[in-house]
């Protein structure tokens, strides 16, 4: 599954707080491919959610705990469920 995580910029993370690098560890430990955007890179279009998405890949290092790859506009790709979490990220599974 494709799974793609809004949330506040991931070079502020608090490591040994946040709930949501919890989430991403788990997601790549079973092999999903994650994505990551800001709040400010959604939009509706004719009533379907799209986004800027950047490539994520997740490290269990707090030295290097992440990757971005470049950020692409995947058109054909629709957000088709999402889910608030107490940690005020939107994680979201997209086509």
């Amino acid at each position: 599954m494709r799974v793609l995580v809004v949330m506040d910029p991931i070079e502020t993370v608090n490591l040994k707080k946040d709930s949501t690098m919890a989430m991403l560890w788990a997601a790549s430990r079973r092999g999903h491919e994650l994505g990551y955007a800001l709040q400010h890179d959604l939009y509706i279009d004719q009533g379907k959610a799209f986004g800027l998405i950047s490539p994520l890949k997740v490290f269990e290092d707090y030295d290097h705990y992440y990757e971005l790859g470049d950020t692409f506009h995947p058109k054909e790709w629709a957000i088709y469920r999402s889910d608030s979490r107490a940690c005020g990220a939107i994680i979201c599974a997209f086509s």
